[in-house]
C-alpha cells in the first residue's frame, strides 16, 4: 500500500488472455441487497465476491482496477465483467485488484507499472480482467499488494511484480510479470502481501516473512531487508497472519495476537507507540481473537464471539469505535455492528467486516471516490455503514 495516488491516467490496450468484453455501461449492481462471501480492501477502492460468486469493486477507478473497461469512479459496487460467476476470492492491492475463479484459475486488472498483475505484459493499464500467466488452475488462495501479488499452488507460493527489496522471496531483485515460485517454501496454508514485504503461514503453525524490513516488519529483530523467508518467533504455534503497510501481525494458539513492525501511531496494539522489530502482544482484547487484518497504519482482530476490535491510526474513524482520535495503542471494539462477523479486510484508512447474513459493513475513510462503496458525500465514518 502507498499513502498517495500520483500516475497520470495512460490508457493502453491490455495484451493476453483477457476476460469477455465489458458491458456497455458502468451500471452499479441492482435488484436484492448485497450479500458477499468475501471481501477486500485496498488504498481507495476495494473488491467483494457476491454470494452467488460475481466479482464486484467500488472506489477510484483512476487506474482501471475497478475492471470496467473505464476509468469513472463508483461509490456503488459495480460488477466486473466476464466475472460475473464462479468467483472464489478477491485481492485489491493499491491500484490493482484480482480474482481467483472456484477453479483456481486468476484473472487480474488495474495498474501494472511494475508488473503486478502477472500477466507477462509490459502494458501500464489492464482495464479489464486479464488471466495471470501459468495461473490456469489448481489455485488455492492469492494475495496482492500495491506492487506485487502472490498465489499458492498445491502447497507452494508464487509471487510475481515488483522485487527491488526481496518481496518476490527468490533471493534476486528483478522485477517478474509472471509468477516465479518461492525457492525452498513448501505448506504454505495463507500468503499475505504489503506494500514491500510478504508473510506466509505454514501448515506447521510458523509464519516467515521477506522482502522490506526498514521498520522491522520482517519480525527477525533486525532492520535489513530480507531477501529471503525468515521465520518469525512468535512463542507459539500461529493460526493467522496478515502483513500491512509496514507492519504485521499473527494470531497465536489460544486466541493472542502478536505484531511487529511500525508502530509509530499505535498499529501494534501493544500499548506504547513506536517500531518493534520483533513481536509484541497486543493488549485490550475481550475474547480471544481467530482472524487478524494489518492494514495502513491500523490494526483489526476477529474474535471468537464475532465481535471485531481494532487498533492504531484512528484520525478517519478506521478503528470503527466512534471516534475520530490520533490514534488508539490498544485494542477497541469496533461498535453498530448487526450481527456476529465472520471475515474481515482492510484497507489503507478503512476497514471492512462481514457479518452473518453475509452483510457487508465498512468504515473509516471515505474519501471522494467512494472506497467504502457507499452512496453516501460523508467523507469518513467512525462507526459502521452497510454496503448495498
Amino acid at each position: 500500500m502507498r499513502t498517495v495516488l500520483v500516475l497520470a491516467a495512460l490508457v493502453v490496450a491490455g495484451c493476453g488472455s483477457v476476460a469477455p468484453a465489458p458491458a456497455s455501461d458502468d451500471s452499479a449492481l441492482t435488484g436484492a441487497e448485497l450479500r458477499v462471501r468475501d471481501v477486500s480492501g485496498s488504498w481507495a477502492n476495494g473488491c467483494a465476491v457476491t454470494s452467488a460468486g460475481a466479482a464486484t469493486c467500488w472506489g477510484e477507478n483512476h487506474d482501471g482496477q475497478l475492471g470496467t473497461g473505464g476509468s469513472d469512479d463508483s461509490a456503488l459496487p459495480l460488477p466486473v465483467p466476464g466475472l460475473e460467476s464462479g468467483v472464489a476470492q478477491v485481492a485489491a492491492g493499491g491500484a490493482s485488484a484480482c480474482a481467483r475463479t472456484s477453479a483456481g484459475a486468476v484473472w487480474c486488472w488495474g495498474l501494472n507499472t511494475n508488473k503486478q498483475l502477472g500477466i507477462g505484459s509490459g502494458v501500464l493499464q489492464q482495464r479489464v480482467p486479464a488471466r495471470v500467466v501459468g495461473l490456469d488452475g489448481g489455485v488455492a488462495s492469492i494475495a496482492l499488494a500495491a506492487d506485487h501479488g502472490c498465489a499458492i499452488v498445491g502447497a507452494a507460493l508464487r509471487c510475481w511484480g515488483a522485487n527491488e527489496v526481496g518481496q518476490l522471496g527468490n533471493g534476486g531483485s528483478i522485477a517478474s510479470g509472471v509468477p516465479i515460485e518461492v525457492p525452498g517454501l513448501r505448506n504454505v496454508a495463507s500468503v499475505s502481501t504489503a506494500s514491500a514485504h510478504t508473510c506466509a503461514l505454514l501448515a506447521t503453525g510458523a509464519v516467515t516473512c521477506w522482502g522490506n524490513n526498514e521498520r522491522g516488519q520482517i519480525g527477525d529483530g533486525s532492520t535489513q531487508d530480507r531477501r529471503r523467508p525468515v521465520t518469525v518467533t512468535l512463542g507459539a504455534r500461529a493460526i493467522a497472519a496478515s502483513a500491512g503497510h509496514e507492519h504485521s501481525c499473527a494470531v497465536v494458539d489460544g486466541g493472542g495476537v502478536k505484531c511487529w513492525g511500525r508502530g509509530d501511531m499505535g498499529q501494534l496494539g501493544s500499548g506504547a507507540v513506536g517500531d518493534a522489530s520483533r513481536p509484541v502482544a497486543v493488549r485490550g482484547l475481550d475474547a480471544p481473537a481467530v482472524a487478524v487484518a494489518a492494514g495502513g497504519y491500523h490494526s483489526c482482530a476477529l474474535t471468537r464471539n464475532g465481535e471485531v476490535a481494532c487498533w492504531g491510526l484512528a484520525l478517519t474513524g478506521q478503528v470503527g469505535h466512534g471516534i475520530e482520535i490520533q490514534r488508539e495503542t490498544t485494542a477497541q471494539k469496533v461498535v453498530g455492528l448487526p450481527a456476529r462477523a465472520t471475515k474481515i479486510a482492510l484497507g489503507l484508512y478503512h476497514s471492512c467486516a462481514i457479518v452473518e447474513g453475509d452483510e457487508l459493513w465498512c468504515w473509516g475513510l471515505n474519501g471522494y471516490a467512494g472506497a467504502l462503496g457507499v452512496a453516501t458525500s460523508t467523507f469518513s465514518t467512525s462507526t459502521p455503514v452497510r454496503v448495498r
